[in-house]
């Protein structure tokens, strides 16, 4: 008798712990905006017509519930947290944690190693990179278009030194260096390379990228737009030659990097905007092209101008790193057009007439193979 007592008091408790989330729904559902996840959640089905639609709907019903169950977000967090301070660095392949609350990405989400040491391309991969961007070089110097590559590098590459001691030793990622002599030995594309700037810079201010995130911060961004301007020559802006103001638009900022742990609020910094004191001169003009529809804000295509007929116009193929980029870049150009993609966009080139392209993306694209993506 106290053996089935126990078993129904079991089953009654594991009742109850099972459907409290649920029974609290109106609760818990608003804490589960927390992990801010970089997809979208399952939405409610609408409701089924007929036997075959039935189940589909049961399906995505239940889609739906496991994406919004109550508490879902907290729960995942208090378990991030949880194997983050007992197993470190040992439990995610992703992410690594470093010193003084630095972090970075371990591998791709195809599984290519970023911080970890990276080998060097091989002879076929150098040349299918070289002959690549070699074509558009060509295409676009026909067209008489100047053209130029930009790589961000990943914050592994500007600070090793902030890696875990329990890793392997850092080993210099030689594939930029690769591509670099090639393209210059071999082709007439100008490679703009950031690294020694950004090393330089980062002994006047030590924070260039977000501790918790893949990418620089505005700092990182207004070092790196620099010696872009350097090393392409080009004109400044009124604002680039102002002094700058700091200033901090969100105290608990946490990267994507702590999205990728699932645990947001593990770690928290200062998010910084930097605006020259007369503000910038640029305005945005927003895409009307009807193919993009309901896609984010921040991968539409864009313009900005600025009133300046000295300044030349501009085409840029960007990634992520272009947003903090963007604000200080845009006062360099007359018109500068921005597109979320890495292939090269004829259309989009023919119609704007820019005098000059710009490829912009991370280092780690380099990590991934022959570029598929660029063709």
């Amino acid at each position: 008798m106290e053996t089935q007592a126990g078993q129904k008091a079991l089953c009654i408790m594991f009742g109850i712990v099972t459907l409290t989330p649920t029974l609290l729904w109106p609760t818990g559902a608003a804490l589960n905006a927390r992990l801010n996840e970089n997809r979208a959640k399952a939405q409610l089905p609408e409701s089924a017509k007929n036997s075959v639609t039935v189940w589909q709907t049961l399906l995505a019903f239940r889609e739906f519930y496991n994406d919004n169950f109550p508490f879902r977000d907290v729960a995942i967090e208090a378990d991030s947290r949880l194997r983050v301070q007992l197993a470190g660095n040992s439990w995610t392949d992703r992410v690594i944690l470093g010193r003084d609350g630095w972090m970075f990405l371990r591998r791709t989400r195809t599984g290519v190693p970023v911080t970890l040491p990276v080998a060097p391309f091989t002879e076929t991969e150098l040349a299918e990179w070289t002959a690549t961007l070699a074509a558009r070089e060509a295409a676009l110097r026909e067209r008489g278009i100047r053209y130029a590559v930009i790589i961000a590098p990943n914050k592994a590459t500007i600070y090793p030194d902030l890696r875990p001691d329990d890793l392997t030793p850092f080993q210099p990622d030689t594939r930029q260096d690769q591509l670099r002599e090639a393209l210059r030995s071999g082709t007439r594309v100008q490679y703009v390379d950031l690294r020694p700037a950004l090393r330089e810079a980062r002994h006047d201010i030590p924070d260039l990228y977000y501790r918790t995130d893949t990418h620089w911060n505005a700092f990182g961004a207004r070092a790196a737009e620099r010696e872009i301007a350097r090393q392409l020559d080009l004109k400044p802006g009124i604002a680039t030659n102002q002094p700058f103001v700091v200033r901090c638009t969100d105290h608990n900022y946490s990267g994507d990097l702590l999205r990728l742990l699932g645990a947001p609020g593990f770690a928290r910094e200062s998010r910084i905007e930097l605006q020259p004191e007369a503000g910038f001169r640029w305005t945005r003009l927003e895409s009307k092209d009807p193919s993009e529809p309901g896609i984010p804000e921040f991968v539409r295509t864009f313009a900005t101008e600025v009133p300046d007929d000295r300044l030349p116009r501009a085409v840029l193929f960007r990634d992520s790193f272009s947003l903090e980029l963007q604000p200080f870049l845009s006062e360099r150009f007359r018109r500068a057009v921005y597109v979320w993609q890495y292939s090269l966009d004829l259309d989009v080139i023919e119609r704007e007439s820019p005098d000059i392209v710009l490829d912009i993306f991370v280092e780690r694209q380099l990590h991934a193979g022959p570029p598929a993506a660029f063709l």
